[in-house]
């Protein structure tokens, strides 16, 4: 089912009728998710839902639908423009589908109340209500991609890295180079193996496995960046160095160590010290990845 929304074409008095589709996979969405990845340095192929995550952002249709409802409203409580207000009653009586497809996704999302009763509810408060109900229904869906990829080995550090907080994540602003915060994004999200700088991927070049040729293990993003004997020397550096401001991080566990690591977080409440630590993180995957 599809929703025609109404937008701003050229000024306010012109309007442009285009087509969103419920299901966020709409054209406006598919540009929208595009532009996230493109700002958080990714491919495209990456996740779109992990992607609005790590930038806190809901699809860009939400805003758009709700606008459109917003409008309809409007047309509903009457207009000083008699000619608009004509033109409305006329598609009403010839039951033109943009009215039907209002009614039904209304319908689909539980705000049939609205439809029954549009002339009991302002503009700004259907607008606030749909934009919430549709926001609440993307947290369902991206908790639900969250349990669904919870028991995939190569999808834990994902689990690791999200958590219930839906907002732009602190690394993003505390890692100040463009090229470390593409790649921590990456190491975030991505389900495939290690990210090396060898680009050595079984899907790519017929690897029977993507085991560690070092370790024969995994070549996972958290065996790279705790465990592997490849890097040990710069894990024991950097083990060494942000000790010096977080002393209990050597008896954390590993999924305790990778939040530190892959969330930048604050690791003391000392301002100046804490630019440190972050130094010495986003240092330690300069070195671990050769950027």
């Amino acid at each position: 089912m599809s929703v025609n929304y109404v937008g701003y074409a050229q000024s306010p008095a012109s309007f442009t009728i285009i087509d969103a589709e419920d299901n966020c996979k709409s054209t406006v969405d598919l540009v929208y998710n595009k532009y996230c990845k493109y700002v958080l340095g990714i491919s495209k192929y990456s996740s779109s839902t992990l992607a609005l995550a790590e930038l806190g952002k809901f699809p860009l249709s939400h805003k758009a639908i709700s606008l459109s409802i917003a409008y309809w409203i409007r047309m509903e409580h009457g207009t000083e423009n008699t000619l608009l207000n004509k033109a409305y009653n006329t598609m009403k009586q010839e039951q033109l589908p943009w009215l039907e497809n209002i009614r039904c996704f209304l319908s689909k999302i539980g705000l049939n109340n609205i439809w029954q009763n549009p002339d009991k509810r302002s503009i700004f408060c259907v607008k606030k209500c749909v934009k919430e109900r549709l926001n609440d229904m993307h947290l369902q869906k991206y908790h639900e991609y969250l349990s669904n990829i919870e028991n995939c080995k190569k999808c834990e550090v994902i689990n690791i890295c999200n958590s219930d907080q839906y907002a732009l994540n602190e690394y993003l602003v505390s890692a100040k180079d463009p090229l470390v915060r593409s790649y921590i994004t990456k190491l975030r999200i991505d389900a495939n193996s290690t990210l090396d700088c060898k680009k050595r991927s079984f899907r790519y070049r017929n690897v029977a496995s993507d085991t560690c040729d070092s370790c024969n293990t995994i070549d996972n993003v958290k065996h790279k960046l705790l465990h592997c004997l490849k890097t040990s020397r710069h894990r024991q550096n950097f083990e060494s160095n942000i000790s010096q401001y977080m002393q209990n991080y050597n008896m954390l566990c590993d999924n305790g160590k990778l939040n530190i690591i892959l969330n930048v977080i604050p690791v003391c409440t000392d301002e100046l010290m804490n630019k440190q630590a972050t130094s010495e993180i986003v240092r330690y995957i300069r070195n671990i990845y050769h950027l």
